[in-house]
């Protein structure tokens, strides 16, 4: 059986080895260990398979709330950034989501630049086709980032940028352990933002809502489930596996109340036993197997990591659900306009 596994890495061609290493890594070992348990969000999502979440309005709140917000904000922004400023999607999401938040903003502040950032190539393919949707003079470009992989890219060398994260994916962070974990990774992603928009502005929205029950049964829809289960289906179709059923899962929320997130669990349906690379793997019925998961920070909290990731907060907008959006400015560019108004 592992000879047959050594032989299926060897032969077959075109994966994505990062991606094979990390969808080995959430499912659990005989001890139970699994390295990348709550850390494969970035894998969920193929060009389309978010325009059913934005367009569901039953439970799930996130969507009209960030869309609500985002009007608000446009009839203040320009108050607070100068013409033309540089528009940078982080986690630009395909077209639905470009239209939608994105679009409006940058006609509302007369950028001259769009750049969109995701994890998702086929999305990047998808957004260069927008051209259509902007007058001649303002340029579309991309960038393949994971937003929460730190690196020294700076994405507007020339001028300050208006950096804008929809959809509460700041809080979308990798599994940590403790409440000093989530501030530290937290501010030092507020951080990588702020230099990847050339340490201009962030346009970010968060979800402040603790009530388990309510965000359990808010996430708990079909267009959610199917984003989840996406994950199993792509590790099928892309990585070299045999005897593996990306059917068999179930989708389950569970919020941890000890660090206030949402876990975004599949739960095994049956027993199943599978070849994933040089992997054997082997599910229990029952099992539960953990991709990703939504932080749900307070208002306090994360206004603390914004201050140690060196960002003032200019304005922030609150909606009835617990969702908040903000505008951060870095503090040096802070400084500069405060000694600018002055003289």
């Amino acid at each position: 059986m592992v000879g047959l596994a050594q032989q299926l890495i060897t032969n077959q061609a075109g994966y994505d080895e990062d991606f094979l290493d990390d969808a080995q890594g959430m499912f659990p070992d005989e001890a139970g260990w699994a390295p990348t348990t709550g850390s494969c969000g970035k894998y969920l999502y193929s060009a389309n398979n978010w325009q059913p979440v934005l367009a569901d309005h039953t439970t799930f709140y996130a969507p009209d709330a960030d869309q609500e917000l985002m009007q608000l904000a446009l009839n203040e922004i320009a108050d607070y950034l100068p013409v033309g400023t540089p528009y940078i999607d982080f986690g630009a999401g395909g077209i639905a989501s470009f239209k939608r938040y994105a679009l409006p903003a940058i006609q509302k502040i007369g950028s001259k630049k769009y750049t969109g950032v995701d994890f998702c190539e086929a999305i990047l393919s998808d957004i260069m086709t927008l051209s259509g949707e902007l007058s001649s003079d303002v340029s579309i470009n991309t960038a393949l980032l994971d937003l929460f992989l730190p690196t020294t890219r700076n994405l507007s060398p020339d001028q300050p940028a208006l950096g804008v994260m929809n959809g509460l994916t700041i809080g979308n962070m990798r599994n940590v352990r403790s409440v000093d974990a989530i501030r530290n990774h937290l501010t030092s992603t507020l951080q990588y933002l702020s230099r990847l928009a050339g340490n201009g502005w962030l346009l970010v929205s968060m979800d402040s809502n603790q009530d388990k029950k309510y965000v359990e049964q808010a996430y708990n829809i079909p267009p959610v489930a199917g984003l989840i289960r996406n994950m199993m289906w792509r590790i099928a179709k892309e990585l070299p596996c045999e005897g593996f059923d990306p059917s068999a899962f179930s989708y389950a929320p569970h919020y941890d109340a000890t660090l206030n997130r949402l876990e975004h669990l599949l739960v095994s349906e049956k027993e199943q036993e599978f070849i994933l690379g040089d992997r054997i793997v082997n599910l229990k019925s029952g099992q539960e197997i953990h991709l990703v998961s939504s932080y749900k920070y307070s208002e306090h909290f994360f206004e603390q990591c914004c201050a140690s990731a060196r960002l003032s907060v200019t304005r922030r907008w609150h909606h009835q659900s617990g969702v908040l959006l903000y505008l951060l400015t870095d503090s040096k560019l802070a400084s500069r306009q405060e000694l600018q108004v002055a003289v």
